[in-house]
C-alpha cells in the first residue's frame, strides 16, 4: 500500500494523540524514504545526463541543421529526461 493512500486512511480514522503520532512518524519515513529516492537515484541519475549532455554540447540553432538527426533526437532525449529528474529533485 502507498505511503499517501495509507496516511489519508488513517488520518480520516485519527482520535487520539497516539495515533497522530503515529500519522507524525509515517509521514516522516516517507520523507525519508522519498530522501533516499531523491539521494540514491534522481541526483545521480541527472548528473548522468548532464555529463551527456556536456558531451553533446549545447544544441545549436533550429535552422543551421549542423548535427544529424540521431544526435539531435540523442540531446533532446537527454535534455527531456534531465528537466523530468530535476522536477523529482527539487526540495520543497
Amino acid at each position: 500500500m502507498s505511503y499517501s493512500l495509507l496516511i489519508r486512511q488513517r488520518a480520516s480514522a485519527a482520535t487520539s494523540d497516539a495515533q497522530l503520532l503515529e500519522l507524525d512518524a509515517l509521514s516522516r519515513r516517507a520523507a525519508d524514504d522519498v530522501d533516499k529516492l531523491i539521494t540514491g537515484s534522481l541526483q545521480p541519475d541527472l548528473a548522468r545526463t548532464h555529463a551527456q549532455l556536456d558531451v553533446l554540447g549545447a544544441m545549436p540553432a533550429a535552422d543551421t541543421g549542423s548535427e544529424t538527426p540521431a544526435v539531435a533526437r540523442t540531446a533532446l532525449r537527454h535534455t527531456e529526461k534531465a528537466t523530468r529528474v530535476q522536477h523529482f529533485a527539487v526540495e520543497p
